[in-house]
């Protein structure tokens, strides 16, 4: 901008059209910076930063070195970079004073590892993103107001939707609940988005199921504000690459990779452990199972959320899952997304999410979601388990939790049965898809299940029949 005046006609901040004149200065004032030091300007150092709206920041890189406390705790390493780091920000300010812009001395903030904006605190030396103390505070105000009034206008539950949107970026397990407010108040826009036909000062009644949920949200909220969110989240691909190469061991890392059918489900259990002989060994299960009777299983994203619902609570009852990570992947970006925010276009999904979600959260286990191409689980094997049940083409697993007798083995014991002119008259163990006679019971509610789970029977001998109605005698069965 040396040498050249100029006349700029900007919109107030709170206009739509404020983004684009004043982005124009401000991404000036950021290349201008983030170039000194090459071609013709004889400063040494570029100076990195960015800007949003009209807040700007800047950065220096310290040199990689082991954890530490940073300039606080009077690392070496991080204070040597303070000097530069402090010199970089009087050029910014002066800078900024030759050209007009006018940096507010209140709002500046020194050179620090730890700042402060937006209603959050970023403490680079953690690597985390925390809710300030009087933000959180404020909030939890609101939602006790909420839940001990006996009506709350839409304008004011939208203001609830607005903050709980905000302070999830700092708190996990926060997002998918918001969507429970937007189906509360039967939209997803803002009292400021000017929709027509909504009426944002009518009363709303606080029902119990609405306490709860406030009452939920504070509870997620108290439990999540202290340890924050990670500043810089790796991406999932970064994560799973990471975790094949086995640099997630003695950590709680775990992947779920699920596909889902129209007769069920089926998913695979990855994580790192030490095997008989001390080494760490990549261990493999495999999760199959059936729909619930009553579930909504029409459409395939309901199918796809619903399935990483129930491999999930599968998984639980059989590896501890306890405050750990869960990387999920799936090849439906229609249930990617409601996973990972809540649903209002969809009530169904929007109950699997929240199922999820609460199950994650009283586990305290971290979930991340990834979307892959649906030709990877094929590949896999996982698109042909979810629909066949428990063949999962050449993986070798550990555990197969689901229908472990395939037909070949299947096949093996009948003709060992009849060698000895011995029949089955029940399964068990099975599901509606997988039952090897008309008799059995299934883990799950299914309607021609002579029982909900075989381990609450209190005689494995005798059952009753739900077709005739008669109790069968179980036990070697003879053909006349």
């Amino acid at each position: 901008m040396d040498g050249h005046d100029m006349r700029w006609a900007v919109a107030h901040f709170g206009q739509k059209v404020a983004g684009s004149p004043l982005n124009v200065l401000a991404m000036t004032f950021i290349r201008y910076l983030a170039r000194r030091g090459t071609g013709r300007h004889s400063v040494p150092r570029p100076i990195q930063g960015g800007v949003w709206v009209d807040d700007f920041f800047f950065n220096v890189c310290v040199p990689r070195h082991p954890p530490c406390q940073g300039l606080v705790g009077g690392c070496g390493v991080c204070s040597s970079v303070l000097p530069s780091a402090e010199a970089d920000h009087k050029f910014v300010v002066e800078l900024g004073d030759r050209l007009g812009l006018g940096f507010q001395e209140s709002k500046r903030q020194r050179c620090a590892q730890r700042g402060e904006y937006s209603g959050f605190a970023f403490d680079t030396v953690r690597g985390r993103l925390l809710v300030l103390a009087e933000k959180l505070d404020k909030m939890r105000v609101v939602l006790e107001e909420w839940v001990l009034s006996a009506f709350i206008t839409a304008r004011g539950l939208a203001k609830i939707r607005g903050k709980a949107i905000h302070l999830s970026r700092g708190v996990n397990h926060l997002r998918v609940l918001v969507a429970e407010i937007s189906l509360k108040l039967g939209t997803d826009s803002d009292p400021d988005d000017e929709e027509q036909g909504i009426d944002w000062d009518r009363e709303i009644t606080t029902t119990g199921e609405m306490a709860d949920l406030g009452r939920e949200m504070w509870c997620v909220l108290e439990k999540g504000a202290p340890d924050g969110t990670e500043l810089w989240p790796l991406h999932p691909s970064t994560l799973y690459a990471r975790f094949q190469r086995g640099r997630f061991l003695g950590k709680r890392f775990f992947v779920l990779t699920w596909d889902a059918g129209p007769m069920g489900y089926a998913a695979l259990l990855t994580w790192w452990e030490r095997d008989a002989s001390g080494q760490w060994a990549l261990r493999r299960m495999l999760l199959v199972g059936t729909w619930p009777h009553g579930s909504d299983v029409e459409h395939q994203p309901h199918r796809e959320i619903l399935g990483a619902c129930l491999a999930t609570e599968c998984a639980a009852q059989h590896v501890d899952l306890r405050g750990g990570m869960i990387l999920f992947r799936n090849d439906a970006e229609a249930a990617i997304s409601p996973l990972t925010k809540g649903s209002f276009a969809s009530p169904v999904m929007q109950r699997s999410a929240v199922r999820l979600n609460r199950l994650l959260f009283r586990l305290d286990v971290l979930p991340r979601f990834w979307h892959v191409p649906g030709l990877t689980l094929v590949e896999e094997g996982v698109d042909g388990a979810s629909r066949g049940g428990g063949v999962l083409g050449d993986v070798c697993v550990d555990m197969v939790v689901g229908p472990a007798v395939k037909d070949e083995l299947w096949a093996r014991i009948e003709a060992e049965l009849r060698r000895h002119g011995w029949r089955v008259t029940i399964d068990l163990f099975a599901t509606a898809s997988n039952a090897r006679c008309p008799r059995y019971c299934s883990r799950t509610h299914e309607p021609d299940a002579e029982r909900t789970d075989a381990f609450t029977m209190l005689d494995w001998s005798r059952s009753r029949c739900p077709r005739c109605g008669l109790v069968h005698a179980e036990g070697p069965v003879r053909d006349s």
